[in-house]
């Protein structure tokens, strides 16, 4: 856990969030991002997360929340960001390992993430174009 004073570990570790393999989150849960909300009372601290087989349709971010750093995390349940099941209205699946930045309480925030094209002969040209 956290020492009190937030400047270090102490204690023994504790699990902030595991995958339920029923669900959509399959076989694991990995890349965590924290971000504390001030904006409200109470205030909540938003765990991102990824989850699934990364190179997969099924790989997506979900979030949880929490009044306490150190849980209990609450799933949202469905995931907050997934490839779209209309091929032709996105080109890209598997969105994933996102962070999440903003200025606080400004009540916006940008939430970057990667994912790969379904088109793997569109990813060659893009590659031989010189990149993004």
């Amino acid at each position: 856990g956290v020492r009190a004073d937030g400047r270090g570990l102490g204690g023994a570790p504790k699990p902030l969030l595991s995958n339920d393999p029923a669900g959509w989150e399959g076989p694991l849960v990995e890349a965590p991002w924290l971000v504390l909300d001030t904006s409200s009372a109470p205030h909540y601290y938003f765990l991102f997360y990824s989850a699934n087989a990364f190179n997969g349709p099924k790989y997506a971010v979900g979030v949880a929340r929490a009044t306490s750093l150190a849980g209990p995390y609450v799933k949202r349940g469905a995931p907050i960001l997934r490839t779209s099941r209309n091929a032709s209205a996105s080109p890209f699946a598997g969105p994933g390992h996102c962070a999440v930045v903003g200025a606080p309480g400004a009540g916006k925030a940008l939430l970057f993430y990667h994912a790969w094209q379904r088109d793997p002969r569109a990813r060659a040209r893009k590659a031989a174009a010189g990149g993004p």
